[in-house]
């Protein structure tokens, strides 16, 4: 399949057989956080939070205090500072230093908030790593940080170097299980957005398919595709593709199920209708295989590293009935590619 930058390896991609299953779910497992304003954003944060949302912060990326706190959003860490959120986690970055709330705001020059950290008793992370041992607030309990870390840094030497804090889950889905989030890469040629966390717990997979057990999610989308870091520029068409990977990353967990083996196929509803207000295209296929974009190495597993692929209904329907090979020859014969084209032509109807 054409790819828009000759400098990544091309995806193989099984030339027969059928999708392990189809998969059908609803368009939102829960509503996503409307990004039309901040304050419409921080309303919403505190209605789910009522509602018995948790604040996750299985690594730094994930942290919402964090986010604020680098988005200069005083009033929202006015809000979380009166949560039961741990204002004092600490995370280990790549340099071998601490880092927590209170620190990264000093760090950051945001005086405003940093007197808000203080007043609400947070303290400056641990100097030794002696102190660190009887002092620091694991989140191992919610998430591995380094594994995650781990896929970042696999993302970033295939793609380039990451948004920090692009967009950050303020909420997970499910109170027990896995928190994911979504990150961005955005470069000269396209923007890659991809999932941490879906691998935190296995997938229940079927008996002799346990190389399939762990899974993150990847999608590819046009270098001018507006991102949920451009507040003003995002909007329900901008969105959808970040709401449905968090979608499908959670689908297996809440199901106790799994994406299949290589590939599956992804429907919206029966029969599809479109993924977003800007598109046609009602399906996914998620494609995986053994090669240095889609493994990634973790430190207890190997993780299958999805791309995730728009299509229409009728392409869709031609996998099911004639098998990957002739979906990948009729995608091919229009010159789709892996950068998501909200416009471009049903590869089987013209």
């Amino acid at each position: 399949m054409p790819e828009r930058s000759t400098s990544e390896p091309t995806t193989p991609i099984p030339t027969c057989g059928q999708p392990s299953q189809s998969i059908t779910i609803p368009y939102r497992i829960h509503p996503p956080i409307p990004w039309e304003s901040q304050e419409n954003e921080l309303e919403i944060a505190k209605f789910l939070h009522t509602r018995g949302a948790h604040l996750g912060i299985a690594s730094l990326h994930e942290n919402p205090l964090i986010t604020a706190i680098a988005e200069g959003r005083a009033e929202f860490v006015e809000w979380l500072l009166s949560t039961d959120i741990d204002r004092d986690a600490l995370y280990r970055k790549e340099d071998g230093h601490l880092l927590n709330a209170l620190k990264y705001a000093r760090e950051q020059g945001r005086k405003e908030i940093v007197k808000m950290l203080e007043a609400a008793g947070c303290t400056m992370p641990p100097e030794s790593d002696s102190d660190a041992e009887s002092n620091e607030r694991s989140t191992a309990g919610k998430g591995d940080s380094r594994n995650h870390e781990l896929i970042v840094q696999h993302m970033t030497e295939v793609f380039g170097p990451t948004e920090e804090f692009s967009l950050q889950e303020i909420f997970p889905v499910v109170s027990e299980g896995p928190s994911v989030a979504v990150n961005v890469i955005s470069s000269a040629d396209r923007v890659v957005i991809f999932t941490t966390g879906m691998s935190d717990e296995a997938m229940s997979v079927t008996e002799g398919q346990e190389d399939f057990q762990y899974a993150e999610l990847m999608m590819q989308l046009p270098a001018d595709w507006p991102t949920p870091r451009d507040l003003d520029a995002a909007d329900e068409g901008s969105l959808w593709p970040f709401t449905w990977l968090r979608q499908i990353a959670y689908h297996p967990h809440l199901n106790d199920t799994w994406l299949g083996g290589e590939y599956t196929v992804i429907s919206l509803e029966d029969p599809p209708t479109p993924l977003g207000p800007n598109t046609k295209q009602t399906c996914f296929l998620l494609v995986t295989s053994a090669n240095v974009i889609c493994q990634v190495a973790l430190q207890n597993k190997v993780c299958n590293v999805y791309r995730v692929l728009p299509l229409y209904t009728e392409e869709r329907n031609l996998l099911l009935e004639k098998g990957i090979g002739a979906l990948w020859e009729s995608l091919q014969a229009k010159g789709a590619g892996y950068v998501l084209d909200v416009d471009r032509a049903n590869s089987v109807t013209g």
